[in-house]
């Protein structure tokens, strides 16, 4: 028997990993978004739809006869994996692959992640293919990926796609406006303040600037945040700030919280959401450090739902 494509491994390992975690610690949609502080009414996380898989990559150079060889799920994962590979500089050919995913939904995501990958050479290509996808979300997740892969090369047509990502639209706005304050803040502040259709869309925009730079220089995050107007948005942005250092430092990250001179309570929680996921023991005491009692109660409540 042939030896297994190593991308073909990581994608098998990947999928059944994750099906595993997020079955055991998904936090419900309405565990994050919480009450008010006097001076906000939310701090919010997007909701982002189930079931999605990230990429294991661009797609690894398997041939088409090799696919044909393999049975079951090995097989939707090598032509997904020769569709990645393909995507690039032939759409056609990516989506000729796709169709031999047997696996309904996972046919879908392909065509999805064919058009994301294809963006860059040719957007309005790309873009026409998302109708073609008969799963909403997965049409959605189309639009999505596209102006993501965008967001560094046209940020503002990028942002713009985010209004026609249906049920991504928010999480859109987060992620695509998070990639751009790494390069352009001044274009994301102007985005967010110029959010008009909902208040869950106006508090993932600035939640985004937040996590994006806190990912990768906590001081430049603190120095955007400090630019945001004072109340719910700026809460929510030490909100991400909170959430992106947890990424890193864990619960270490709250002695950085302490620190702030505005927005502790939110850079806490953003900690403890954080850290729900994957130590929700350690996540209980960093609620039992929030100083707003209503926020406290909040948090904790959070805490021993994602435990039931």
């Amino acid at each position: 028997m042939n030896s297994l494509p190593f991308s073909l491994l990581y994608s098998m390992c990947l999928a059944l990993c994750l099906g595993v975690v997020e079955s055991l610690k998904m936090v419900p949609v309405s565990a994050v978004v919480l009450k008010a502080i006097p001076i906000a009414d939310v701090v919010a996380i997007p909701p982002r739809p189930q079931g999605v898989r990230p990429s294991a990559g661009q797609g690894e150079q398997v041939s088409e006869l090799d696919c044909r060889s393999r049975t079951g799920s090995l097989r939707d994962i090598c032509f997904s994996e020769l569709a990645r590979s393909r995507a690039v500089t032939d759409l056609d050919g990516a989506i000729l692959a796709c169709s031999e995913v047997n696996d309904g939904s996972r046919g879908m995501e392909c065509v999805a992640a064919v058009a994301e990958t294809h963006a860059p050479t040719d957007r309005q290509a790309a873009l026409a293919v998302c109708p073609t996808i008969s799963s909403k979300k997965w049409s959605d997740q189309c639009v999505f990926g596209i102006g993501l892969a965008l967001a560094k090369v046209d940020p503002p047509w990028a942002y713009k796609q985010c209004a026609a990502a249906g049920m991504w639209r928010d999480f859109c706005r987060h992620d695509v406006n998070g990639e751009i304050a790494l390069f352009d803040l001044e274009l994301a502040l102007e985005h967010c303040a110029s959010v008009t259709d909902g208040e869950l869309a106006t508090k993932s925009c600035w939640h985004g600037i937040g996590k994006y730079l806190g990912r990768v220089d906590t001081g430049r995050a603190q120095d955007a945040c400090d630019r945001v107007p004072v109340g719910v948005n700026r809460d929510n942005c030490v909100h991400g700030l909170g959430w992106a250092g947890a990424e890193r430092k864990g619960m270490q990250f709250t002695d950085v919280c302490s620190g702030l001179q505005f927005g502790a309570d939110p850079c806490r929680l953003g900690v403890a959401y954080q850290q729900i996921r994957v130590n929700p023991e350690g996540a209980a005491r960093v609620c039992g450090q929030v100083v707003d009692q209503g926020l406290r109660l909040d948090c904790e409540q959070n805490v021993r739902g994602s435990k039931g």
